[in-house]
């Protein structure tokens, strides 16, 4: 499956100090977060911070400066983000999220059983907003799926995915429903299915060492100027979703930085480049 070595095995770490909780800080410094992030994007580039960087990470330690300070802003822009679409309207919204396809190419299937629900199983790309909406308008030039449900962990979801499901709902002319994972979330989730829905899914949080019960995932992380590679286990219960929901299970991950893939789940592990993984800060250090 591998070219070169194995994937270096990666863990998650998540009593470090990260880089994405020193972001969320600044986000709370109203009025001058932006002030904030330019002055943390400018001791970066002057090569601050070594402790929060991702050369620190097993086997990714000969990736490029380039390459660590890119995936370092990434992770910067992803929690920003929220603010840059709060201060557009909707159709500044629309094209934003859909000019993704510029830089990005996303591969589908020609076809999609119309028959049957499906289970899409993403990960925290920097993107990830972006994606979401444009694979809803590739789904909608299609034809045959007209519900998309969004589960989400908390009890109402991220801003950003409620800007995607307006733009989803009122551009593209699909019922959204928002599902939190709390209650008895199951229940009203199976009574949302049907065969012209589709549930999306991000799989690759952090398991929970304290429950026996977690499903794993496993994501290859790769830096393609070095050839280097991780593996970490994630949790996901997509493929379980599927199966109790009667529903066809597809991934979309990202094999390379300019392309992404919408494909039929197996047992394959997920793909994602390190410098757009915005979970990378809260892996642990090589020992």
């Amino acid at each position: 499956m591998f070219d070169t070595a194995p994937p270096a095995p990666l863990h998650f770490d998540l009593d470090r100090v990260r880089l994405d909780t020193v972001v969320q800080r600044l986000l709370t410094e109203k009025g001058s977060e932006r002030r904030a992030k330019d002055r943390l994007t400018d001791q970066i580039l002057q090569g601050d911070h070594t402790a929060l960087r991702p050369e620190r990470i097993a086997g990714f330690e000969g990736i490029s400066q380039a390459t660590a300070n890119r995936a370092m802003f990434n992770v910067i822009d992803f929690f920003f983000e929220q603010l840059v679409l709060a201060s557009m309207k909707d159709d500044k919204r629309l094209h934003y999220f859909i000019s993704i396809e510029a830089s990005i190419r996303l591969d589908t299937p020609a076809m999609l059983d119309f028959g049957r629900p499906i289970v899409i199983e993403t990960v925290h790309h920097v993107a990830v907003f972006s994606m979401i909406v444009l694979l809803a308008a590739r789904l909608r030039a299609q034809g045959g799926k007209d519900r998309i449900i969004l589960l989400h962990q908390a009890q109402r979801p991220e801003p950003r995915l409620e800007y995607a499901a307006q733009i989803i709902r009122n551009y593209l002319g699909f019922q959204t429903i928002s599902v939190p994972m709390t209650g008895n979330w199951f229940r009203q989730l199976s009574a949302s299915m049907s065969p012209t829905t589709v549930l999306l899914y991000l799989g690759d949080m952090p398991p929970d060492a304290k429950k026996q019960d977690n499903t794993r995932r496993e994501l290859i992380l790769s830096d393609k100027g070095s050839a280097a590679t991780g593996l970490v286990e994630t949790l996901s219960a997509a493929a379980r979703l599927a199966d109790l929901l009667g529903a066809d299970h597809f991934t979309l991950d990202y094999p390379d930085p300019c392309a992404a893939s919408l494909k039929p789940a197996a047992s394959a592990p997920l793909q994602c480049p390190l410098k757009d993984w915005v979970f990378w800060p809260a892996l642990a250090s090589a020992s």
